[in-house]
């Protein structure tokens, strides 16, 4: 009875040995933190094992991570693979169609972003733009022939309405001749002629019916206008004029006093086209809305299968770039060496308590051999 008992108090000395000595074990690979000092001497084991190789251990793990697990080809295979490319095209769809389903202005998003008055800069910036790029031109370029400026296309362009030109021209002219306001203005014509030639034409009015002299007029000039050989006449005269004006200097057709006023014209009539103040105003969703669904079915996904080809083409580059050796390696070192010990301490828990109870375990065997041993010997 008495050797049962010695063995059983062996065995669980033992125990208590073994499983101390692994959790101490287990205990010294983090702590302590820091190094502990007795005078001049470092005590032995401090700081833990981790802490003092922790530099080392975050270059390592950096390494194997950029080496072997977070490689190029493997980044390459994952832009690569169509079920990617399917969920961010997915996602693309349904955040598009969910800011279709809004209404924002432009206005709105200005002020959103931080700038109320933004639609009024932008047109105010716009519109120093515009003008000062055409006072610019006009004073760079006031000695060049307008043949010289304008787009061979818009002058070739030009010269094809010509005949269009001509006949418009001739069919507006004779709708005015026929027209009451045609007839009063040959009637004042006629009358300011007769006034200004002198007293003896002055007294044919006495004899005259400037009315229907008026109407014999226009007579004879509808029919003048409207003979074959008139509109062959009036394209060559077009054309003649066409060719003058192309041979003049920007100069000629345009007083340099003049420049300031026809820059701030010009401005006026593209700000009044463009609309910028109603367009700034009015949703978004409305000018985007008769391409939503070519941006759906061909835009997004041509984007994104193009953005996932040109990363997947420069994975190796971007990764190079971005080091991830040493970005791990920094984030490591980042973590307080607490932090480090509770991550591991949640992720193996279980397999840590398993050592503590083996080193139990393997004390208690050790202890029942020890006291067989004892009563043997």
């Amino acid at each position: 009875m008495h050797a049962l008992l010695a063995i059983l108090f062996m065995m669980a000395i033992g125990s208590l040995i073994g499983a101390f000595t692994n959790y101490l074990a287990i205990r010294m690979l983090f702590r302590p933190y820091r190094a502990y000092y007795l005078g001049r001497f470092q005590l032995p084991f401090t700081p833990g094992l981790i802490p003092k190789r922790r530099t080392e251990l975050a270059e390592k793990i950096g390494q194997v991570v950029a080496e072997h697990l977070l490689t190029g080809e493997v980044i390459r295979e994952k832009l690569l693979d169509p079920s990617l490319e399917k969920e961010l095209t997915a996602t693309a769809r349904h955040f598009f169609e969910e800011k279709m389903s809004q209404s924002t202005s432009t206005k709105q998003i200005f002020k959103q972003l931080g700038f109320p008055s933004g639609d009024q800069q932008v047109s105010q910036f716009l519109e120093q733009k515009i003008e000062g790029k055409l006072i610019t031109f006009l004073g760079t370029h006031r000695t060049e022939k307008l043949a010289e400026l304008l787009p061979k296309a818009v002058i070739e362009s030009a010269e094809r309405h010509l005949p269009e030109i001509s006949e418009a021209a001739r069919a507006k002219t004779i709708r005015f001749l026929k027209s009451p306001q045609g007839i009063e203005q040959l009637t004042r014509l006629l009358e300011q002629f007769l006034n200004d030639h002198g007293r003896m034409f002055s007294m044919a009015k006495l004899f005259l019916n400037t009315e229907t002299l008026a109407g014999k007029l226009q007579k004879e000039l509808l029919q003048l206008l409207e003979r074959p050989a008139i509109q062959t006449e009036l394209e060559t005269v077009f054309e003649q004029e066409w060719q003058k004006i192309l041979e003049k200097d920007l100069a000629s057709l345009i007083d340099p006093e003049n420049e300031q006023k026809l820059a701030q014209q010009v401005t006026k009539e593209v700000r009044d086209m463009l609309a910028l103040k109603e367009r700034f105003g009015r949703p978004i969703q409305d000018e985007i809305r008769p391409y939503q669904e070519v941006m759906i079915n061909k835009v997004f996904p041509y984007l994104i299968q193009n953005i996932l080809d040109f990363a997947a083409k420069n994975s190796q580059e971007m990764l190079a770039r971005l080091d991830f050796a040493k970005l791990i390696e920094q984030q490591v070192n980042a973590f307080s060496l607490e932090e480090v010990e509770k991550l591991v301490v949640e992720i193996s828990g279980r397999e840590l308590k398993m050592i503590t109870l083996l080193g139990g375990v393997l004390g208690g065997l050790i202890g029942v051999v020890q006291g067989l041993l004892a009563l043997l010997m």
